[in-house]
C-alpha cells in the first residue's frame, strides 16, 4: 500500500475519532439541557397548580359573600330584620338607632 494511501486512510480515522468524540459531547450537552428544561417545567406546572389552587379558594370565597350581601338585601327588601335577643333569651331587646 503506499504511503499516500495510508496516510489518508490514517487521517480519516482520527477525524471520524474526533467526529464520534464531538458527537459524544453534543449528546452529553444536549441530555443535560433536556433534564434542565424538565425540571424547569415541572416547576412552572407546579405554580400553575398553586395559582389554580388559589383562584379556587378565592372564588369560593367571593362566592360566599355575594351569598351573605344576596342575604342581606333580600332581608332589607322584606323589612324582616329581627330585633336582638335579651341577654336572659327572654324577649326582644330595644334597639336604639341614633
Amino acid at each position: 500500500m503506499p504511503v499516500g494511501v495510508l496516510a489518508l486512510r490514517f487521517r480519516l480515522a482520527e477525524a471520524e475519532g474526533r467526529l464520534m468524540g464531538h458527537m459524544d459531547t453534543s449528546a452529553t450537552q444536549l441530555e443535560f439541557l433536556e433534564a434542565r428544561l424538565r425540571r424547569a417545567l415541572a416547576s412552572k406546572n407546579d405554580v400553575i397548580d398553586e395559582l389554580k389552587d388559589e383562584l379556587g379558594r378565592r372564588e369560593a370565597e367571593i362566592f360566599e359573600a355575594r351569598s351573605i350581601l344576596a342575604g342581606l338585601a333580600t332581608e332589607a327588601a322584606d323589612g324582616h330584620e329581627q330585633a336582638p335577643k335579651s341577654p336572659n333569651g327572654e324577649g326582644n331587646c330595644t334597639v336604639h338607632r341614633y
